[in-house]
């Protein structure tokens, strides 16, 4: 009893005594509360514990001036009887929520990797997320930010419509709300380096130049490209800028680019099978030594259907593969890949963000970092013949 007394001075407050427990609470496991459908509240949480509810709510806050057996005895009751801290409460009367924003353009191969990171790493230091997919609709991303906003995330975790114009005003949304905010996406012009927000992403240009130096290295001159540039939406538009990027690339490397050799899909999915069939027509000495895949979906449906019509993957023909996906080594041939590092990014996106939430890291200037890709080997480029 010394010991609540001096918790209560601790608080400014008289400790009264403590509230008396029925004989059927201490006698039976079941809850002490019954189930008439009202949500469990801290005052359930008192009365179970023995202890008056300001108690009750700073244990729960791990406020250092409770005890630890009394800490621990109050967690015990509020497991008992089932009851959650209302985190949203908490945020309005300047406690913290403990969550982090996290908005996608699409549930993907590509994300799935950077979500189990940021969940590993969120968990470990005390954050749950509340994931929001935007399906490329800027909208529906909009009202998402708005629903973080509303609901006092302590922080967001941003993948957006790189192509979007309205990305400033979205960051702008974050930054009035007080919210540190890192957006993850490919930074491939100075338009996207400008947006007011740290940034973590993939300079798009040196991710295709490796790929093209890579084969470059191993002796190949004709090189074709793999692309679904003809697919639309935003999934098209994407395709259309890494088209435009490797042109760009064959003329400074010096590479010629046939227009034959530009290998047009309309899915990044199933397109391998048109590009295989279109191959195959071919006369053999008509034939690039290495196609570079736009993406390695794409990539892995070519090595399939050229697999089906006799093609040797190297031996015939090198490929390569870009963007690496959950399942590369599915298919006739482990598949050779510039990897974007997602894994790698993600850990130093929720890194940052955690940093700039306990004010650790100072939050101007904005911060540009660019995680460079890799050439992963494996077995589906070789030297030419």
């Amino acid at each position: 009893m010394a010991s609540e007394k001096k918790e209560a001075r601790l608080r400014g407050r008289p400790s009264g005594k403590r509230p008396a427990r029925s004989s059927s609470a201490a006698s039976s496991t079941a809850p002490a509360v019954a189930s008439t459908g009202k949500r469990t509240t801290i005052m359930d949480v008192a009365r179970e514990a023995g202890v008056d509810f300001s108690t009750v709510s700073l244990a729960l806050r791990k406020d250092p001036r409770i005890r630890t057996e009394t800490r621990e005895r109050i967690e015990a009751a509020a497991k008992k009887i089932g009851y959650y801290p209302n985190r949203l409460a908490r945020s309005l009367s300047g406690g913290a929520t403990r969550v982090i924003g996290v908005m996608l353009t699409e549930m993907s191969r590509f994300f799935a990797t950077p979500l189990e990171e940021f969940q590993r790493v969120g968990e470990a230091a005390g954050y749950t997320l509340s994931v929001h997919f935007s399906w490329w609709d800027m909208e529906r991303e909009r009202k998402g930010m708005q629903q973080f906003c509303e609901n006092c995330v302590e922080g967001v975790i941003w993948a957006p419509d790189v192509f979007d114009t309205s990305l400033r005003e979205t960051a702008t949304l974050l930054h009035n709300a007080g919210i540190p905010a890192v957006l993850l996406g490919l930074i491939h012009d100075d338009d996207t380096r400008t947006v007011p927000c740290h940034q973590i992403g993939i300079d798009i240009r040196s991710g295709l130049r490796l790929g093209l130096e890579h084969l470059l290295s191993l002796g190949h001159r004709r090189i074709a490209i793999a692309t679904a540039a003809g697919m639309e939406g935003k999934r098209g538009d994407m395709f259309q800028l890494r088209l435009r990027i490797l042109r760009e690339l064959f003329s400074e490397l010096g590479l010629p680019l046939a227009d034959a050799d530009t290998f047009l899909a309309t899915d990044h999915e199933h397109g391998g099978i048109e590009i295989a069939m279109q191959l195959a027509r071919r006369p053999r000495a008509d034939w690039p030594t290495a196609i570079f895949a736009a993406e390695d979906s794409l990539a892995r449906g070519l090595a399939k259907s050229l697999h089906a019509l006799g093609i040797n993957i190297p031996g015939d023909i090198s490929l390569l593969g870009y963007h690496v996906g959950s399942d590369e080594l599915m298919g006739p041939v482990p598949l050779t890949t510039v990897s974007l590092e997602s894994g790698n990014f993600a850990t130093r996106a929720i890194d940052l963000l955690i940093g700039l939430m306990r004010k650790k890291t100072p939050a101007i200037p904005h911060q540009i970092i660019t995680v460079p890709s890799t050439i992963i080997e494996r077995e589906s480029c070789a030297s030419p013949g």
